[in-house]
């Protein structure tokens, strides 16, 4: 929020709405000017500028996260329905599927792991910066996705899209170890 903050004190003229959502908007109707995604394959018909790698790490509580490891309690997941990447990354960490509780957003993912409930995947820049968490297990390459900033072929050149992708950019690239899930 701090780098859409910024923004919106730099360019008081543009308005900036943000929606988080795990289903596609359709840039090509016009649903938004740009968009964030974490994805390996952004699409066809929109450009963009790849901004960084996103890591993602399995997560538990401190205290959970003790436990286990030292044999006082099992190795449970949390059961993942927030967007395919992770859904699939659960099935293949807990291919039993027996899950005691489900949830379907990140925030419930998180709220879930820091009441001790189970383990899950979480991009390391929301696990790392959570004080209540910690790593169970570290980074695989084939869970990076990258973080891209898409728009349509024919608002690249507009002055809006221009000015945020160029904040976004500049602001990404000072934070980037936090998504690639190493220290500064």
């Amino acid at each position: 929020m701090p780098l859409f903050a910024r923004f919106c004190d730099e360019n008081p003229g543009i308005d900036l709405r943000i929606e988080v959502t795990n289903d596609s908007v359709r840039l090509a109707d016009r649903d938004a000017d740009v968009a964030l995604r974490q994805t390996n394959s952004p699409g066809e018909t929109l450009i963009g500028t790849r901004l960084t790698t996103v890591a993602s790490a399995v997560y538990g509580s401190q205290d959970y996260c003790a436990s286990v490891k030292a044999g006082t309690a099992t190795e449970d997941w949390i059961g993942v329905d927030c967007c395919d990447y992770h859904r699939t990354w659960t099935r293949q960490a807990c291919p039993d599927l027996q899950h005691s509780l489900c949830v379907d957003e990140t925030s419930l993912t998180i709220a879930a792991i820091r009441e001790g409930l189970g383990l899950g995947f979480l991009p390391c820049f929301i696990g790392d910066s959570d004080p209540d968490l910690m790593r169970f297990r570290e980074p695989e390459i084939q869970h990076h996705l990258g973080l891209w900033l898409l728009y349509p072929r024919d608002l690249r050149d507009t002055k809006r899209v221009k000015v945020f992708r160029e904040h976004i950019q500049r602001e990404i690239s000072k934070v980037a170890h936090l998504f690639e899930g190493r220290a500064a």
